[in-house]
């Protein structure tokens, strides 16, 4: 499993916007998704998530993005399965989210989103 979602993070596009100003410029870290997971210790949250959704829905397919909103950078994590669209699977996303909390940091803010969906057709996610 971890090999998939270390393809899988390689592959992962970044949205997250360049610092303004010069100095922020010159002391720019870097902004991929291997950088953010690295940084902010996410593997551990990663793992757990997808771990839960294949034990409720089976074999999934991993798409993970750098993404920025509201002055912080976070990781998407979104994952495909074999579950039906509606509220059981608008709840259980709920409690996979709310099973995070104990790898957020210190200052209670989430630097992972994990979205689940339906099976989406074949593209560039990574089957786990």
């Amino acid at each position: 499993m971890r090999a998939a979602l270390e393809r899988a993070v390689d592959a992962a596009p970044s949205h997250v916007r360049p610092p303004r100003g010069r100095l922020r410029r010159l002391l720019a870290r870097p902004r991929s998704a291997r950088a953010l997971i690295e940084r902010y210790r996410l593997w551990p949250a990663i793992e757990h998530a997808v771990q839960c959704v294949t034990d409720e829905y089976g074999p999934v397919r991993v798409g993970i993005a750098a993404d920025h909103e509201d002055g912080d950078a976070h990781v998407e994590l979104e994952l495909f399965c074999s579950a039906e669209s509606g509220d059981e699977l608008y709840e259980f996303e709920s409690r996979v989210n709310a099973g995070l909390g104990q790898f957020r940091e210190k200052r209670g803010r989430s630097r992972l989103w994990v979205f689940i969906n339906p099976p989406f057709p074949r593209s560039s996610n990574h089957e786990l």
